[in-house]
C-alpha cells in the first residue's frame, strides 16, 4: 500500500525564459525532477500549495506516488519574484495540469527554493508543460539517455502539445528552455518542429536555428517570412537573427545578402545588417561598404562599425559563446594586416553621435577605396 507523502516541497522552475535559466541549469540545480499532474491548488497569503501525482521520476529519490508542494512567494535570501495577476484563493484544473517539476531540498529536511521566479500567484508558471504519456516518435528516449536529453525531449513533447492546442504562452518558454543549449537532442527537436504543419512550431524551429547559426537557416527565413507578416512571434525571429545568428561561412553570408533586396520589413533588414556588422568577415565587407552611402544613418553606423571591427581585428560578437555581456568583443588586441594607428582612432562601436558620424563615414570610404583587393567578393 502506498502512503501519501506529506513532505513540503518548493518548485525550482518558474521563469525558465530568463537568460541562462534553461533546462540544463534547472536540471543541475534541482534535487528532484518529476513528471506528474495537478488537479487543484490553494492560495493562502504568501504561498501556493498543491499536490503532484507523480507519473515518472527523472532525477532524485522520490518514491511516493504523490508529493505535497508548498511554494512561498518570498524565497529565502530576499529574492524578488515576478508576480502576475492572482486567480483567487485557489482553483481546480479540469483536465489536470501535466508538468515537469524541478524541486529542491533545503536544510533540516525541508524543501526550499532560492531560484523560483513564479509567473503568477498560483501553480501556473511553476512547471514546464509535458505530455501525460512518455514521449514517443522523434522525442522518444531510452533508459540510458542523459538527464539533459530526457529533459529536452519531455519539454519538446509538451511544447508541441501546447502548440497543437493553440495556446500561445509557451513559445517564449520553449525558446528559454533550450536557450544556449546546442546538443544533438535540441537539434533533433528543431528538425521535428521545422517539419510540422503548425506555424508556431516552425517559428520556434526557425528562431532556434538562427540562434545556433545552423546551416540553411537563411533560406528557411526567406521561405517562412511571408507567413509571419502580421504574426507577433516574428519579433522572436528578428531578435534571433540580429543578436545570435553568426554563421560566417561564405555561402551563408551570400545567402543573407542575396535575400535582403527583396525584404520590405524594416525590422528584418535592420536585424540582418546588424548581424553582418557583428560578423565582419571579409565576405561581409562589400555589402557593408555599400551602406556607407545609405540614406539610413543607422545603416551607416553599422557599416562603420563592421568595417572598423574588421580592420582592427576585433572578435566577432556572439551569444553562443557569449562575449557580449562582458564586452569582450570590443577588446581588439589581436594583430591584423589592416590594423594601423588610423584604423584604431577611427574604430567606432554602434553608438555614434550625428556629429561624429560624417567624418567616420568619410574615413572608411577612403579606406575602402584604397583596398581594391577586398572588393572581389
Amino acid at each position: 500500500m502506498h502512503v501519501r507523502s506529506k513532505i513540503a516541497i518548493v518548485c525550482l522552475v518558474a521563469a525558465i525564459s530568463l537568460q541562462g535559466a534553461n533546462l540544463d541549469y534547472f536540471g543541475s540545480q534541482a534535487d528532484a525532477i518529476v513528471v506528474g499532474s495537478v488537479t487543484s491548488d490553494t492560495v493562502t497569503g504568501d504561498e501556493v500549495s498543491f499536490t503532484i501525482r507523480v507519473a515518472r521520476v527523472l532525477k532524485g529519490d522520490v518514491r511516493e506516488t504523490t508529493v505535497k508542494v508548498v511554494h512561498p512567494w518570498e524565497a529565502p535570501g530576499g529574492l524578488i519574484k515576478l508576480v502576475g495577476p492572482s486567480r483567487g484563493p485557489g482553483q481546480t484544473f479540469d483536465p489536470p495540469i501535466w508538468g515537469m517539476w524541478f524541486l529542491t531540498r533545503g536544510v533540516d529536511g525541508a524543501w526550499v527554493s532560492r531560484h523560483a521566479l513564479p509567473l503568477g500567484l498560483t501553480v501556473l508558471g511553476l512547471f514546464v508543460p509535458v505530455a501525460a504519456e512518455r514521449p514517443n516518435g522523434p522525442f522518444s528516449y531510452g533508459a540510458g539517455a542523459s538527464l539533459n536529453d530526457a529533459l529536452v525531449y519531455e519539454a519538446a513533447a509538451g511544447f508541441q502539445l501546447e502548440a497543437n492546442q493553440n495556446r500561445a504562452w509557451w513559445i517564449l518558454e520553449a525558446l528559454g528552455a533550450f536557450d544556449r543549449m546546442d546538443t544533438e537532442a535540441v537539434r533533433t527537436v528543431l528538425r521535428a518542429y521545422a517539419a510540422s504543419e503548425n506555424l508556431k512550431l516552425r517559428t520556434v524551429a526557425l528562431a532556434g536555428s538562427l540562434e545556433r547559426s545552423i546551416p540553411g537557416a537563411i533560406p528557411t527565413l526567406a521561405a517562412l517570412l511571408p507567413s509571419l507578416t502580421d504574426d507577433p512571434n516574428k519579433s522572436l525571429v528578428v531578435s534571433a537573427l540580429r543578436d545570435s545568428w553568426r554563421d560566417s561561412t561564405s555561402a551563408s553570408i551570400q545567402q543573407l545578402i542575396s535575400f535582403l533586396p527583396g525584404v520590405t520589413d524594416g525590422s528584418v533588414r535592420a536585424a540582418a545588417v546588424r548581424a553582418l556588422a557583428a560578423i565582419h568577415t571579409i565576405d561581409t565587407l562589400p555589402f557593408l561598404a555599400s551602406l556607407l552611402t545609405s540614406d539610413d544613418a543607422t545603416e551607416q553606423v553599422q557599416a562603420v562599425y563592421g568595417l572598423s571591427a574588421f580592420a582592427n581585428a576585433c572578435p566577432m560578437q556572439t551569444q553562443m559563446p557569449n562575449n557580449t555581456t562582458s564586452g569582450a568583443y570590443l577588446q581588439c588586441d589581436a594583430p591584423g594586416p589592416y590594423k594601423t594607428t588610423q584604423t584604431s582612432v577611427n574604430f567606432a562601436f554602434p553608438a555614434i553621435s550625428a556629429a561624429r558620424l560624417a567624418p567616420l563615414v568619410s574615413f572608411w570610404q577612403g579606406w575602402w577605396s584604397a583596398r581594391p583587393e577586398l572588393h572581389l567578393r
